[in-house]
C-alpha cells in the first residue's frame, strides 16, 4: 500500500478501476457485434467458437499479466510509472494491455459471426484511436519523464508487434 496525498491507495483497487474501464469497452463491443434479437450466449459453433474462445482466453491471460505488472510499477491510476517497466510482457512489446484488449475484441467478434463493413469500420476506428493515443500522448509523456532510458527501450522493444527474444 502506498500513501498518496495523505490517503492510502491499494494497487489492487487501481487494478480493479483499470479493469472496469476495459470491461465497459468490451461490453460495448460485444453489444455492437451481437446479432440483433439474439441473446449474449447465441454464439457460433465449430472452429469460430474455438478460435474466438482462444483469442479471448489469451487476451485475458495477457491482460492479467500486464495489468498486475503495471500496477506494481504505477500503483495509482492518476500517477505515472516511477520506473521503466521492461520485464514480463513489456519485454516483448511496449503496449501489451492494448494488444490483450484487441485479442479479446477479436475473439468476441469471431464468436458472433462474420464481419461486416460496419464491424471493420468500428475496428479500424478503435485501432486508429489507440495508435494515436499511444503515439501522440503516452509515448511523448513517457519520453519526457524517463528520457534516454525510454528511448533505448523504444529502440529495442517494438510498439505493436511482439519481438520474440533470441
Amino acid at each position: 500500500m502506498e500513501i498518496v496525498g495523505q490517503r492510502p491507495v491499494s494497487r489492487w483497487r487501481d487494478l480493479a478501476a483499470r479493469t472496469l474501464i476495459w470491461l465497459a469497452v468490451i461490453a460495448l463491443w460485444a453489444s455492437l457485434k451481437k446479432p440483433d434479437g439474439q441473446g449474449a450466449l447465441a454464439v457460433r459453433s465449430g472452429v469460430p467458437l474455438f478460435l474466438g474462445a482462444g483469442f479471448i482466453a489469451g487476451g485475458v491471460a495477457l491482460y492479467a499479466w500486464s495489468a498486475i505488472m503495471l500496477a506494481d510499477t504505477a500503483p495509482v491510476t492518476r500517477s505515472q510509472p516511477r520506473a521503466l517497466l521492461s520485464r514480463g510482457p513489456y519485454s516483448y512489446v511496449r503496449n501489451p494491455l492494448y494488444l490483450s484488449i484487441a485479442a479479446i475484441l477479436i475473439g468476441i467478434s469471431m464468436l458472433y459471426g462474420a464481419w461486416t463493413a460496419g464491424h471493420l469500420a468500428r475496428a479500424a476506428l478503435l485501432v486508429i484511436a489507440a495508435h494515436l493515443v499511444v503515439v501522440l500522448i503516452e509515448e511523448p509523456a513517457t519520453r519526457k519523464r524517463l528520457g534516454a532510458e525510454y528511448d533505448e527501450y523504444c529502440r529495442v522493444v517494438p510498439r505493436w508487434i511482439p519481438r520474440w527474444k533470441k
